[in-house]
């Protein structure tokens, strides 16, 4: 009890203000919401498959986009910070500057070839195109697709994630037409409407309706899923809703109950994803639906943004020992794992990495069982040319964390979903 209300307080903390009027699970409710959640589970066993470590069920097929984020390579560039719907969940940071270039691992982008040259040297095999509202922006939109396809061909996987407020037939041509392979609809914007799906219906690529799962909303999304077989759409992705500081204060007004890990991930949603799953495989429907727990985005896509890092930072070159999520581990003397903050702090260069490879420590303290994970660094310059030059931003203050293990393996070495605590 002690240590969950001491993760309650810290996390609020990070929440604000609106952190202390939200609904936490108590220590007392984890054991009810795992039998009801392993209750869902079991149901599914027989007819669900499972990816990525058990973190990901899913009912069919999973589309090409989502294979490449389990695999560690999918870039996802925000095109712009800016949106013209009002969803309560939005999780985005209010845009710090007007009319920012687009980004990527936080990193800025302002040409188009400078980010495919970015794709290239990483090994990205595709990229989902976001926002914000990618449609606001849609010449940028195009300008980056179209140099994409020109440099890279025709074998790397483009999507597109949109709240459908401005798709028209003329829009949705010419996305289509520039060699977009899919694109995502996120409805839940738009109350649930199916007129742009439609619409999209109207090409030969994959369609795909992409949500957060809203506990008032698991009724309307399951009287939709047999329309949704009926119109052909092919994918139906489930995402749980999470809090974060942005969002926060918009969640007080919904009675949930919030997780403290990861990242404050909504019960509730979790367990309407798992109902809705169970209606797909109980009315044998061709519709492919997948829920996408925040668990598996902190095991799979964080190991993927590691392993991209590892390939711009050491391309050929070994960095060391390497573990399957991507971190460098290597022993650390005990004196050296004893360091205080001060002597953490700053810049610095660690293990010999190539040439402008910066990386900045994290005040972690380090046990004496003296063995550190080091997060692979993103390089300044990416073997680029000095015009094309690409700013660290924040990265140098968040390149490499040194991480006590314990902390690390009941997380990311546990089989599938873990439980709930």
């Amino acid at each position: 009890m002690k240590v969950l209300q001491q993760k309650n307080g810290v996390t609020q903390q990070k929440l604000g203000s609106a952190g202390r009027f939200l609904t936490w699970l108590d220590a007392r409710e984890v054991e009810k919401a795992n039998q009801v959640r392993n209750s869902y589970l079991r149901d599914l066993t027989t007819t669900m498959n499972l990816s990525n470590a058990g973190t990901k069920p899913h009912h069919g097929i999973l589309s090409p986009g989502c294979q490449h984020c389990g695999d560690g390579t999918w870039s996802c560039l925000f095109i712009n910070q800016t949106c013209n719907a009002d969803c309560f969940y939005c999780p985005m940071e209010p845009a710090p500057r007007e009319n920012p270039p687009p980004t990527a691992l936080g990193v800025d982008f302002p040409s188009a070839s400078g980010y495919v040259d970015f794709l290239v040297r990483a090994g990205y095999g595709g990229v989902g195109l976001s926002g914000g509202e990618p449609l606001l922006n849609l010449d940028r939109t195009m300008e980056f697709i179209k140099t994409i396809r020109d440099r890279i061909g025709d074998g790397f996987y483009l999507w597109l994630y949109t709240n459908g407020i401005l798709a028209n037939r003329e829009r949705l041509g010419q996305l289509f037409n520039s060699g977009v392979n899919e694109i995502r609809f996120d409805i839940s914007a738009i109350n649930y409407s199916l007129k742009p799906v439609r619409l999209a219906r109207e090409w030969p690529w994959r369609v795909t309706i992409e949500i957060p799962t809203i506990p008032e909303g698991e009724g309307r999304v399951a009287q939709l899923m047999p329309v949704l077989d009926q119109i052909g759409v092919d994918h139906l992705h489930l995402h749980q809703l999470t809090v974060n500081r942005w969002n926060a204060g918009r969640f007080v007004e919904h009675d949930y109950t919030l997780l403290h890990e990861p990242d404050n991930a909504v019960l509730d949603s979790e367990l309407a994803a798992l109902r809705l799953l169970k209606r797909a495989a109980d009315e044998h429907l061709t519709l492919n639906v997948q829920y996408c727990a925040r668990e598996f985005k902190s095991r799979f896509q964080g190991r993927g943004r590691r392993l991209r890092l590892l390939q711009l930072g050491w391309g050929d070159e070994s960095p060391g020992t390497v573990n399957d999520q991507g971190y460098i581990v290597e022993e650390t003397p005990v004196e050296s794992a004893s360091l205080s903050p001060e002597q953490h702090s700053g810049l610095s260069l660690v293990k010999s990495p190539p040439a402008g490879c910066l990386v900045g420590k994290q005040n972690h303290l380090l046990p004496e069982t003296a063995v550190r994970r080091l997060e692979p660094v993103l390089v300044r310059k990416l073997g680029l040319k000095d015009e094309q030059s690409i700013p660290l931003n924040g990265w140098e203050q968040l390149a490499i964390r040194l991480i006590p293990v314990s902390t690390l393996v009941p997380r990311f070495d546990s089989e599938g979903l873990s439980p709930l605590r």
